[in-house]
């Protein structure tokens, strides 16, 4: 039986570098999962590729910095709003036999997201509770591996600063 190939990719890139053309070049149907909204004006240049776009309005307090009813409110109100839906679709894509590359863009807010899921706040959580989040990001993951589908993981980078002497 022939394997199809594929790829876990993380692509890094200044704003405005091209990160959204290089993903729009990926083969078969291309799923994404945007939490950016980069997609317009990009992926119209490419009219022979099936794109399915999903987007999510991701909001959240982030002046939120202890546990507490606030940081349990916006958890739940995360979870149910933005990270099922999100979690959702990407297992939609994973099954679906039209997409070839699903694409989180960005992968950095998809852990954000995951983590205000669960603790309701991005500061301060403790380590010891990170290991149910890192398994539900690896799962999610590896489920691009066990439905052979690209993945692509986009970030977003910062110009660097240094001091110089």
């Amino acid at each position: 039986m022939e394997k199809t190939p594929f790829h876990i990719l993380s692509v890094e890139g200044l704003p405005k570098t091209g990160k959204t053309h290089l993903y729009s070049t990926a083969p078969g149907g291309i799923g994404v999962q945007s939490l950016d909204f980069g997609t317009e004006g990009v992926i119209d240049k490419f009219p022979d590729t099936y794109f399915d776009v999903r987007e999510y309005n991701f909001a959240y307090d982030y002046t939120i910095k202890s546990r507490g009813d606030e940081a349990t409110d916006q958890a739940d109100r995360i979870k149910t709003d933005y990270w099922a839906p999100f979690n959702e679709d990407a297992i939609s894509f994973f099954a679906d036999p039209s997409i070839s590359t699903v694409v989180w863009d960005t992968a950095s807010e998809v852990w954000e997201m995951l983590r205000l899921a669960h603790f309701g706040k991005l500061m301060q959580n403790p380590q010891m509770q990170y290991g149910v989040v890192n398994a539900e990001y690896k799962a999610l993951v590896r489920m691009a591996n066990t439905a052979r589908k690209n993945l692509i993981l986009i970030h977003h980078m910062n110009k660097e600063y240094k001091d110089v002497d």
